[in-house]
């Protein structure tokens, strides 16, 4: 949560240090993410595997929602609690 803080205070800091035409005018709303269903962690976890190929194709918006949330969601909101 602290480091979501942070880094959210330094986006809000650039907008003012960069001229208009390089910040970002639009807005994206990603989709809630899926917190249901999927594997279970201990399988996950017994399961996972590095790997260096790539699919060479773009995720889909759900996946990114899903990812970001993942790594920097508030997946407790009524206790104020992130992921991390």
């Amino acid at each position: 949560m602290i480091i979501y803080s942070f880094l959210t205070t330094i986006l809000f800091m650039s907008a003012n240090f960069f001229p208009d035409s390089l910040v970002a005018q639009d807005v994206t709303l990603l989709l809630p993410p899926q917190t249901d269903g999927g594997m279970p962690l201990m399988r996950a976890l017994k399961n996972r595997k590095t790997s260096r190929e790539f699919a060479g194709k773009d995720i889909s918006a759900q996946q990114l929602s899903n990812l970001l949330w993942a790594a920097c969601g508030i997946n407790r909101p009524d206790e104020k609690k992130g992921s991390l």
